[in-house]
């Protein structure tokens, strides 16, 4: 049942959908006043839903053994192992958002470790080194096609490097005319490749 916001004294229901304070005599709409005491009703309860939540959450803490470091560390263990997919996309998305960030916590990380770091990196590859070799070779065979090609790109660069070389040098032997000679005609560069 509303009550009067003045007197706080109870309101009565008149026909017309009006409260009227038997006290102070004042009228209130029906809407408002009945808005008003359900706000003011649902305030309280989320206050004490509140207040029952925190005894119920410290009950339950009191109720639980505390835990050592070495259960700390199982515990952790088990949540991880059960949770890596997630951690895995958390760590990926983390580094994508923030990749300066990284890098320079990494340089920093690597400036101040530098010692430990490279001497972890010896001593792995020491330890594994049969594996790091067997996985270039299987690579490399994998790759046969590739690496043959890059080969022979880089042949024909270093080819076309002496032609270019020759032609600077003889270019500057003979008097050049900058209208007939602008370039190296096409058919003289592929003679020399052919040679």
């Amino acid at each position: 049942m509303p009550s009067c916001p003045n007197c706080n004294y109870k309101l009565v229901l008149l026909p017309k959908r009006k409260y009227k304070c038997a006290k102070c005599s004042k009228l209130f709409l029906q809407k408002s006043t009945e808005d008003k005491d359900f706000q003011n009703w649902n305030k309280n309860q989320r206050r004490l839903d509140e207040h029952n939540l925190n005894l119920e959450n410290n009950l339950s803490k009191s109720l639980k053994p505390k835990l050592t470091e070495e259960d700390k560390k199982k515990y952790r263990l088990e949540y991880y192992s059960k949770n890596k997919e997630k951690f895995k996309k958390y760590t990926k998305n983390y580094f994508n958002k923030n990749k300066e960030k990284s890098r320079i916590r990494c340089k920093k990380y690597y400036e101040t470790n530098k010692d430990k770091i490279i001497a972890n990196k010896k001593s792995y590859y020491k330890k594994a080194k049969d594996k790091i070799n067997a996985t270039k070779k299987l690579y490399k065979l994998n790759n046969l096609e590739r690496f043959k090609m890059l080969a022979r790109i880089r042949m024909w660069r270093n080819k076309q490097k002496e032609i270019t070389l020759q032609f600077i040098e003889n270019s500057f032997s003979e008097p050049l005319n900058q209208q007939l000679w602008k370039v190296l005609p096409t058919k003289l560069l592929a003679e020399l490749l052919n040679n």
